[in-house]
């Protein structure tokens, strides 16, 4: 009997494992074990294969998951109470729309790899990315982005943080947010979210400011916003600060306008469909 426990228990957590990631995987080693009615799988040295030459798009140095088997069971897909991953390292491509995908794996990119992530990544009591490293192929450009984040879930609550940094454009991001309730429902989620980031680089995000017809070509930022949410009112706040800005007009590349310094603030309120 205990042999037969003992190969249900590894068959289990070998399903859960090809069902999370649906790609082809390696592992070093994996070990699993059950407190109570929850079973606990541990990975070392996983890597996610690419589909033509089989290097590796996605390489995690530890996994550490708890498994809810009753939501599990009743929701048809894999529900964690915690999912911790450490020393990741992935490869990533931007298409021309702007989406991403791990290099060499087409599947992993657009609704149809969304959707399931979504749903994975809500429906956890709590999730962590520990030392993070992405390697991003945007056309001509490769930068690397390392990451930090966590989601920790009670009931409708929730909490989010994460750090983001990139080297080589000076930049880095810091988010936290929680709150309550239905996060598909704006009327029904009650919450907080701050944003705080330099960009040292300016010029390397232009394309978010081509739609107000700006052009910028140098310059530095820091800004900060804050957005509260209650019973489908939204009170946002923003502050920014730029230096050495050089900006031209879509319409008129060859003209440029500079300024030492710019500042400005914003608030507004959004309810019943008006700003």
């Amino acid at each position: 009997r205990n042999n037969q426990i003992y190969y249900l228990h590894h068959s289990l957590l070998f399903f859960l494992l090809v069902e999370l990631v649906e790609f082809v995987v390696e592992v070093d080693s994996m070990r699993g074990s059950w407190t109570s009615f929850t079973p606990r799988l541990e990975i070392t040295g996983m890597r996610m294969l690419t589909s033509d030459d089989n290097s590796a798009s996605l390489e995690i140095d530890e996994v550490y998951g708890e498994v809810d088997v009753l939501d599990t069971l009743l929701s048809g897909s894999i529900q964690f109470y915690a999912l911790v991953s450490s020393g990741v390292r992935a490869d990533l491509d931007v298409d021309a729309e702007g989406q991403l995908s791990l290099r060499g794996l087409p599947g992993a990119a657009g609704d149809g790899f969304a959707n399931p992530l979504y749903d994975f990544v809500f429906n956890s009591e709590r999730l962590g990315f520990k030392d993070v490293s992405l390697s991003i192929h945007d056309g001509e450009e490769q930068y690397r982005v390392f990451v930090e984040a966590e989601l920790w879930r009670d009931q409708a609550f929730r909490r989010f943080t994460m750090s983001l940094l990139s080297p080589s454009r000076e930049a880095w991001f810091n988010v936290q947010a929680e709150g309550e309730g239905d996060l598909l429902e704006f009327s029904d989620f009650n919450g907080v979210f701050h944003l705080e980031t330099h960009l040292g680089q300016l010029a390397a995000y232009a394309e978010f400011l081509t739609p107000l017809g700006l052009l910028v070509e140098a310059g530095s930022a820091d800004a900060e916003l804050w957005v509260e949410l209650t019973e489908g009112r939204a009170e946002v706040a923003a502050e920014i600060s730029a230096s050495d800005l050089q900006v031209a007009k879509t319409d008129n590349p060859g003209r440029s306008y500079r300024a030492d310094s710019v500042d400005g603030t914003l608030r507004a309120d959004y309810q019943d469909g008006r700003w």
